[in-house]
């Protein structure tokens, strides 16, 4: 942290919050790796897994929403990561 460029509150918020982006880059990136070094079939199945969840997400957003907007909101967003996981099915590895 460079105290130094600090002289208001805000600037402490985003000096923190650039520290937070970059372990969390950090953090992302030995994830990564992990999932990397067990191969590409293990790497599908953790983005299959990712995509279910997201799905299962956006469908309970859609049932619960109770406006117009959300309700096309979350639909187009659950239909995007049903095409991605019918996109996924289709890669051989």
């Amino acid at each position: 942290m460079n105290l130094e460029s600090i002289n208001t509150p805000a600037d402490l918020v985003e000096q923190n919050n650039q520290n937070t982006d970059v372990e969390e880059a950090k953090r992302l990136a030995e994830l990564f790796e992990s999932v990397l070094a067990e191969g590409p079939s293990y790497g599908l199945v953790v983005v299959k897994s990712v995509l279910d969840r997201l799905i299962s997400y956006h469908e309970a957003g859609l049932e619960e929403t109770d406006t117009p907007e959300g309700t096309e909101i979350w639909s187009r967003d659950l239909t995007k990561l049903q095409i991605a996981r019918a996109t996924v099915d289709e890669v051989d590895v």
